[in-house]
Formats: C-alpha cells, structure tokens, sequence
C-alpha cells in the first residue's frame, strides 16, 4: 500500500483562487464584443503607415454598393422607384453620400427626361464600371458612409441599406449589396451563429461519450462542472482585457471545454489507482492531488506556451486567440484542482463504477486496450520506429507544397447571400473592393506634363484581369471638359491645357467636389487611382500590384499601393512565416519547459518525436487534402504542440517512477501505459468528438481547424503509445538512468 500524502498546498490554493475567479471574472463577460472587421486582420507595418497617410489625404476607403438588375433602367416608372430608394439611403444617419443613376437623374437632368439620362450615360465610358454595367443590365448605388462602425453599428446600417432596397425588390428587381462592410457584416452573423452553434454541439458530444467510458453521471457531472466553470471564467477574462469574438476566436470555447475535461479525467484515473492500492476516500483524494499535480501542472504550462506562441502572429485575431487560451489554460488547471479535488470524495470508485480506467472492465475497449498496453519487443519498435520516421519525413516534404488561402469570402458557405451577391456583381457590373494607387507627383496635378503617364498608368491597370475599372481625377476632367464643349455629341477628352483645366474646377459647386475631393490630395501634389477589383483571391491581387509597379517605373512615377484588403492580402502572405515562428517558438519554450519540469535531458529526448512527428502529419495532411493556410488553420500546430505534450508527461513521469522501482524499462513501459493509458485514450477520444464537432461548421477556417486539431490529438495518442514506448524500448538497457 501506497501511504497517504497530506493534501498539497497547491490543491488548496487552488480552492481559494476558483472561488475568487468565480465570482469576479464572470462580470467581465458584459465587455466581450464580436467584431470581424478587415481592420483586425492587417499587421501595424509600413503598410500600416501608407495607409494612414492615404485616408489623411483622401478620407475613408470603405464603401457599399447596392446592385440592382431585372428592368429597363431609364424607364419612367424604373426612375421613380429608384429615386424612391435612393432617398430612402439618403436619409440615413451614417450615409454621407451617394453616386447612382437616379441621383444623376435628379441633380443633372431635375427629374424630367430618362432619355436625356440615357443619352447622358451612353456618351462617354465615365459611368461603365461604377454606377452602370457596361452592357447596361446592372447598375448600382455607391454609398459612402461618414465614419467607422463598432460591429453592431455595421450591421444595422447593411441592414437598413437591404431594407432601403424593398421597393426595388417589390417592383420584381432582383437586389444585391456587396461591399467590404458588407463582407464584415456577414462575418460577424455567422461567427455569432457559430459560437451558439458549435459550444452546446461539442459539450453535448464529449459529455455524451464521457458517460459511455465512464459510465457514471457523478464523475461526468464533475467533470462538466470545472469545464463549465473554467470557460465562464476564461470568457470572463476576454470581456476584461478587450478580446474580441471573431471567426478565430470563436474555435476557443470548445478548446478550453476539452481542456479541462483532459484535466479532470487524468485526476479521477490518479484518484481510482489510490483507491486500488486501498486507500479511503479521503485519503486516496489527496494521493490523487500529490500525484496529479506535477504532470498536470506542466501539461497546463505546456499548453499555454504552445498558445502564447501565437503572440508572434503578425494577425490581431490570432494574437488575441494566443493570448486568451494562454490564460484559459492555467484557469482550467486551477479550478480542476480546487473544485475536481474537492468532489473527489463523494465520487464512485471504480471498483463500482466499472469505467474504462479498469482493465478488467467490461468496457468494449479491453481487449484492445490490453494489447496496447503491452510495450512492444526489439524487432516491433524497429519497425515502428523506421515508419514513423519515413512518414515524417514524406510529411515534412508535402508540407512545402501548403497553399495560402486570403479570400475572406471562402470563410463563408458558397450559399451566404453576400457570396452570391459578390459573384453576380463581380460577374457582369464591377469591383467588389479597391486597390489604391497612390500617385506623388512633383507638383499639381493639374500639369499637363503629368497627364499621359498618369493615362498609361491607369491603362496598365484596367488591362489586368480582375480590374473592372479604374477611377482617375482625369476621368472627371474630360467629363467637365465633355460637358462645358455641349454635352453629348462633344468628345470626350482632356482639356488642351492647365488654364482650362483649373477654369473647369472653379465652375464646380462646392457641394458637387466630393467625388473629386476623394481622388485628390488637399494640396493637389497627390492623386489616387481607384481600381475597381472583381476578384476576391489573393494571388489574383498581387499580380495586379506586381504589374501595376512595373509600370511605375516604366513611366517614372513615385508611388505606392494601399488599401485594407490589399494589407489583408500580404499579411496572409506571411502566414507560412508566421507559422513557423510561432511553431519553432512553441518547440523551445515547450522543451524547455518540458526540461525543467523532468529534469532529465533523457527524458527531454525521448519526448521529442512523438510530439514533433504529429505536427508533421498535421502539414502533411492539409498538403493531401488541400487544406490552405488560413487564420484559423495557421494556429493549430502550435497548439496541437502544445496540447499533445500533455499525455506525453504523464507516460514518461509515471515511467520513469516504475523504473526506478523495478529497473525494467520494459515492464516500466508496460505499467506506465496500464496506468496512464486509459485516461489518455479517454481525453483524446474526448478532444477528437469534440473538434469533429467544429467539423459541422459552416465556417470554412473553423471546419478545418476542427478536422485538423482531430486529427492532431488522434497522431497524437498514436505517438505516445506506441512511438514513445518504441523509443524506450531501443534505446534503453540495464542500468540506464532516466536523469
């Protein structure tokens, strides 16, 4: 018989503390916010600083268009009802400003003729692209909103602009509304539906397997409970510290309610191998907590290391993710130890409960569990070993042919309203988005020197596949020009010279320069080309900026490319250096943690493989399956890391005590996986239901982080039972010390 240890200091502090975040961290949950804005996702770079001076010089870049087909567009009765909308938008409180045909209609012609209108829209190519399909069977409304939303505000203003549009819709008009903020609109509703979605499918799934191993609804209920409780404090923590819910984070309640189920099912398997030696209740609860607290103490700063690696992504959302599971971990540590350790006592052995820790159960799993138990010979591990090598390798080698993936709309089911709008729109009408291109020129752009690079450089963008159009301030000044020679029979052209062209300008009303206000700098030195952009992949996007910076220096202009999506773009870009460096981080701090935690640079060799060779099989697979590199999916080696060092520490610790009392690194082995191996198999069965749950996501990044963190916690287990004990096997003999 094992003697009884008295209850640990740490257990009790443990107690104290969850009473304490109980009942204070739960407040914190009123600050937490969802918010998926594009803003989030770029880095603070030189970039960063471009883009700052370009919204100084031109105002906001955000826009929403509302896109309308299925009518004679200069019909009378057609004109009516958009006018109708177009006033409906007008009035609005965020709206600052709108670009249509009926606001054309009304402001150019007074209302009066539609044919004047089309006559007007058919003169020249100023509209194509922007307010009216070049084929004339789209047109749209550029609405302009007065400054930058919090979450709701942008959902309720796409929303309001969807109801502006019933009376088109009503007339038999077929409606769409794309645009970035509806984008961010669309993202936050369904990270919202998810993170109400995928919580009660993952607690439902796990406790409902619980129940089937440890065939008990006291012990399930413990366990639910600190998960329960860890989660409403780890929640409560975000609300604090001003973390945000997003398409990322939205993956973190399922995680932390894994967590510290794994937690408190290693405590109960601690807790039943006191019971067997024949230990009281009592008694055997404080053995358990003697026994449980070390490897599980390193299994939790294992895992949040592994988490706060992700502190060195460049993306805001990842960091937040890092840095709130980070503390989610030691929270789940905590009240395991404070509220499990309490509960102990009036928990059902398991010599009555019969659950899958006992061998001689009559659980399903017994009869494989009793050949998994057993370490396998010389010639088996060779052979194990030598597989898991080749495979590894074969991983890593797949792994270079990773795809990034930086189209926001591929986070979203093909079926969402804004995916189909923004495949229609782009199809026949115009951009989704903006490229900028920023233009410095050496004086006013009014210099009739600067005109035909200016012209070329515009050129060499429209050319590009995927520009539907590209908005120039010379675009206006032939218009000015058009309209002052007589209107529509005149050409379509520049002015001959600067005079003119300022003569022009000075005609315009001050109320009427908005459009032309946001093409040029407040000091005429600087201009924008607004490239209209209809495709949303990424690669397709820096081939335009690629292109587009060759023609820079071809026509000798300074100048640079900006704006939001474009940031997004090249941050994504960087995913694959992102990844490992949080991994290779991850890696050191872990080990490290690992070394200090062991003691033993042995011990700290043997746990290397089987922890590494998982991550390998997790790139390997997203390179077979196509998986890309995503926000989501760039974070799950660091943590699959993190997370699957924890069983790893409970095998070697409980090993190398079995081999200092026998020195049979075989038998140890043996007894190690006996003990140990049940309550492993039980949490990681437990962490695959519950990330296959995030399977069902409509979410595309969170399906795949739920598959892929599957599979890493399977590769995993696989690892530590039969690599690790392989390892062991080879590497040990008589006499070998496990310091």
């Amino acid at each position: 018989m094992i003697n009884a240890v008295p209850r640990s200091t740490v257990a009790r502090t443990c107690l104290v503390l969850s009473a304490l975040l109980t009942c204070v961290a739960p407040y914190g949950m009123r600050w937490l916010r969802l918010d998926n804005g594009i803003e989030l996702w770029v880095a603070s770079d030189v970039d960063a600083e471009r883009y700052d001076a370009f919204q100084k010089n031109f105002g906001e870049e955000d826009f929403l268009l509302l896109a309308y087909t299925g009518g004679p567009l200069f019909d009378d009765d057609a004109l009516d009802v958009q006018l109708s909308v177009l006033e409906a938008i007008e009035t609005l409180p965020s709206v600052s400003s709108v670009q249509s045909l009926p606001s054309l209609f009304r402001d150019q012609f007074g209302v009066e003729s539609g044919a004047e209108l089309e006559s007007e829209i058919a003169s020249s190519p100023f509209y194509d692209g922007a307010i009216i399909a070049p084929d004339r069977s789209m047109a749209g409304m550029i609405i302009g909103s007065r400054s930058n939303f919090t979450p709701r505000e942008r959902r309720e203003y796409v929303a309001a602009v969807r109801e502006a549009a019933k009376p088109l819709r009503e007339a038999g008009w077929t409606t769409h509304v794309v645009g970035p903020s509806a984008v961010n609109a669309s993202l936050d509703a369904a990270s919202e539906a998810e993170s109400r979605r995928l919580l009660p499918l993952a607690v439902v799934s796990s406790t409902a397997l619980l129940l089937v191993l440890l065939r008990s609804l006291r012990r399930v209920a413990a366990v639910a409970t600190v998960s329960a409780l860890s989660l409403i404090v780890a929640l409560g923590f975000m609300g604090w510290l001003g973390l945000t819910m997003n398409m990322v984070t939205v993956a973190l309640p399922p995680v932390l309610w894994m967590l510290s189920a794994a937690y408190a099912v290693h405590l109960l398997r601690y807790y039943d191998r006191a019971l067997d030696d024949g230990l009281a209740p009592a008694a055997a609860r404080d053995q358990a907590l003697a026994w449980a607290t070390r490897p599980n103490l390193l299994a939790a700063l294992t895992t949040s290391m592994g988490f706060l690696a992700l502190l060195s992504a460049a993306m805001k959302p990842v960091r937040e993710l890092g840095l709130a599971a980070a503390l989610g971990v030691p929270v789940a540590f905590v009240v395991t130890f404070g509220v499990c350790g309490l509960l102990l006592p009036w928990m059902p052995g398991s010599r009555t409960s019969r659950n899958v820790f006992r061998a001689e159960g009559r659980c399903p799993l017994d009869s494989a569990w009793h050949r998994l138990a057993h370490a396998p010979n010389s010639r088996s591990a060779k052979y194990i070993v030598t597989l898991a090598a080749c495979g590894t390798l074969v991983c890593a080698f797949l792994a270079t042919h990773l795809d990034i993936e930086s189209n926001p709309l591929t986070f979203l089911d093909p079926d969402t309203p804004i995916v189909r709008d923004s495949a229609a729109v782009a199809e026949v009408f115009t951009g989704l988005y903006t490229l900028e291109t920023v233009l410095e020129l050496p004086n006013s752009w009014l210099n009739p020197v600067h005109w035909p690079a200016i012209e070329r450089q515009a050129a060499a963008l429209e050319v590009s596949e995927g520009v539907a159009r590209v908005l120039s301030p010379l675009d206006y000044l032939k218009k000015l020009n058009q309209w002052s020679a007589g209107g529509e029979s005149s050409p379509y052209c520049l002015p001959d010279n600067r005079a003119t062209a300022e003569g022009l300008l000075e005609d315009i009303p001050v109320a009427d320069r908005g459009p032309l206000r946001a093409l040029v700098s407040p000091d005429g030195n600087t201009i924008r080309l607004s490239s209209l952009i209809r495709v949303m992949d990424g690669e397709a996007l820096l081939r335009i900026v690629r292109a587009s910076e060759t023609a820079l220096v071809e026509y000798g202009l300074d100048g640079y490319h900006t704006g939001v999506v474009l940031r997004l773009v090249r941050a994504q870009c960087a995913l694959v250096e992102t990844q490992l460096k949080s991994l290779a981080l991850a890696v050191a701090v872990i080990f490290i943690c690992i070394t200090l935690g062991l003691r033993s640079r042995r011990l700290l060799l043997l746990s290397v493989a089987p922890n590494l060779a998982p991550i390998a099989v997790l790139f390997g697979l997203m390179a077979l399956t196509g998986i890309p590199l995503d926000p989501a999916t760039v974070m799950v080696a660091a943590m699959a890391l993190g997370i699957a060092v924890d069983d790893t520490m409970h095998l070697l610790l409980t090993w190398r005590e079995r081999m200092g009392e026998s020195g049979d690194a075989h038998a140890a082995i043996h007894e190690a996986i006996r003990i140990n191996g049940p309550a492993m198999a039980t949490t990681s069965l437990m962490a695959c239901t519950g990330f296959l749950t995030l399977g069902l996501s409509g979410f595309g990044p969170i399906r795949y982080f739920g598959l892929l963190s599957a599979a890493a916690m399977a590769a995993a287990l696989a690892a530590d039972l039969l690599l690790l004990p392989a390892l062991i096997q080879l590497t040990t003999t008589e006499g070998t010390k496990t310091r």
